[in-house]
């Protein structure tokens, strides 16, 4: 099959016209995928924007609601302890006396507790071997109950477990 050199011509020139529509095409189309980058980095970047300041106002909401809270609970615990306080009859330091010699020890720890209605003064006494829990009642200085804390000697027996294990290792 011959070519004439117009036909050749024609081919060329149009060969020529659909390059540089595809160049155009391909431009526009680099064009359109840069500005399509660049519009979803933007959105993520408003969208984390938008999230962070969603959060810094969701934590700022709970640690306010949280410090409303703990004084309103403060104050409530205040005013029980005054009331407690007025209704006792006996001075703590006079329970903190009675209990420390009922077992025979040194108070560590006193606080007055309202326990199922009676007034009462929770005292932990530790002698040489171990720690009391002394109840002295509030209104005549008695001894309710003096018993074994549990929950120090718990803690006594696991720290002898453990020097136990380390001493056979």
């Amino acid at each position: 099959m011959s070519f004439s050199t117009e036909s050749a011509q024609s081919h060329h020139v149009h060969f020529l016209k659909t390059d540089a529509l595809s160049r155009v095409v391909v431009h526009n189309s680099r064009l359109i995928f840069d500005w399509y980058l660049q519009y979803h980095a933007n959105s993520r970047a408003y969208l984390r924007k938008q999230i962070m300041k969603r959060l810094l106002v969701l934590s700022t909401v709970i640690a306010l609601t949280a410090i409303g809270t703990s004084v309103a609970y403060s104050s409530q615990s205040e005013q029980n302890d005054s009331a407690l306080r007025a209704k006792a009859e006996v001075s703590l330091s006079q329970a903190i006396a009675a209990a420390e010699s009922h077992v025979n020890g040194k108070a560590v720890n006193a606080e007055l507790e309202d326990e199922n209605g009676n007034i009462v003064y929770g005292v932990e006494v530790v002698n040489s071997t171990q720690t009391m829990d002394v109840k002295v009642d509030a209104h005549n200085g008695k001894i309710l109950s003096a018993k074994l804390d549990r929950e120090d000697h718990e803690d006594e027996g696991t720290e002898h477990e453990e020097k136990g294990e380390r001493g056979s290792k």
